[in-house]
């Protein structure tokens, strides 16, 4: 007789996750249902205005579009009501306007540089003045 029977049930470590419960289920569900909406929606637009946006939610009867610029969201506006038409025929519900919301911009960081000779002589005497011991970086093909 083993102390345990639950390990020998397969799949029990993700029920105790929360992987096996109604509410992600639900949220699976809700998730593919928006999917499927913002395919059909966006292939009704034009292919220029279509790559720059994407249906995020469908709250309060009102459909949550993110654009990727406030040129688009324009042009979005332009077929507003043949979405929430639309939309409102294949969801069932009554879909009453639209929220239009503009994404955040991807951050870009610029590339590390090697810091000059100059700006090393500054830090090995910074380092000197701060009491750090440590040397300061140096280039891989510098000895």
């Amino acid at each position: 007789m083993t102390r345990n029977s639950s390990r020998s049930q397969p799949g029990r470590g993700l029920a105790r996750l929360g992987f096996d419960s109604p509410s992600i289920d639900r949220i699976t569900a809700k998730a593919a249902a928006l999917d499927l909406l913002d395919a059909l929606l966006r292939s009704t637009l034009p292919p220029g205005l279509a790559g720059h946006c994407r249906l995020a939610n469908v709250r309060a009867g009102r459909l949550v579009w993110l654009v990727a610029d406030a040129a688009a969201g324009v042009r979005l506006r332009q077929h507003q009501q043949d979405l929430e038409r639309l939309a409102s025929t294949e969801t069932g519900q009554s879909i009453a306007g639209s929220v239009i919301r503009i994404a955040p911009p991807e951050r870009h960081f610029p590339a590390p540089r090697n810091p000059s000779a100059t700006e090393r002589a500054h830090m090995v005497r910074l380092a000197s003045l701060l009491g750090l011991d440590a040397a300061p970086p140096r280039s891989p093909g510098r000895r």
